[in-house]
């Protein structure tokens, strides 16, 4: 009879050790699943001012010879890239951020990209490569085309298609 209970003393023991386990796991799990998440949109963030980079690089590149041509790969893996033809800006925005990447509600200059954190109960990020001397078009029209995420890259050709009648180049994506 001894034996019995010490054998059903052990399972619960077992048992109560495991919960105990699980239950750390748990909290641990609880305390960084957030600072994870966050970490995660900091390098999406860091990837969109890479792209946005990328862009404005190949724009200097190209813009001093009419007829000059790039090709760009840009993969988007979270937020969106908006080429606003119209203001001739292009700009990565990011909504629903875990992380905030500047002083909320302040613009901030990164080299030529001006950021600004929004935090309207979201947190959203918006990037911003603005260009008062060139005349940025999409598909050869003044237009504002939004690029999402997705699994496969895009695959632009940025062109220099010379002056328009304000004297200011006109770059082009296609």
């Amino acid at each position: 009879m001894k034996f019995q209970n010490v054998k059903g003393q052990v399972w619960v023991e077992t048992v109560i050790y495991t919960l105990i386990g699980l239950a750390i796991i748990g909290i641990i799990l609880a305390i960084a699943t957030p600072r994870i998440n966050e970490y995660r949109d900091k390098v999406v963030l860091d990837q969109g001012l890479d792209i946005l980079n990328r862009i404005d690089t190949t724009i200097n590149d190209i813009k001093t010879i009419p007829g000059n041509s790039r090709q760009l790969e840009i993969r988007i893996k979270k937020g969106k890239l908006i080429i606003d033809s119209e203001n001739n800006k292009i700009i990565y925005q990011l909504d629903g951020s875990r992380s905030i990447y500047s002083e909320p509600n302040q613009e901030i200059q990164v080299g030529d990209i001006n950021v600004l954190t929004e935090t309207n109960g979201d947190i959203n990020v918006l990037m911003t490569l603005s260009y008062t001397n060139l005349d940025i078009q999409y598909q050869d029209k003044e237009q504002y085309q939004e690029l999402q995420p997705g699994s496969q890259p895009y695959n632009l050709v940025v062109k220099n298609q010379g002056d328009n009648d304000s004297g200011n180049v006109i770059i082009n994506f296609q």
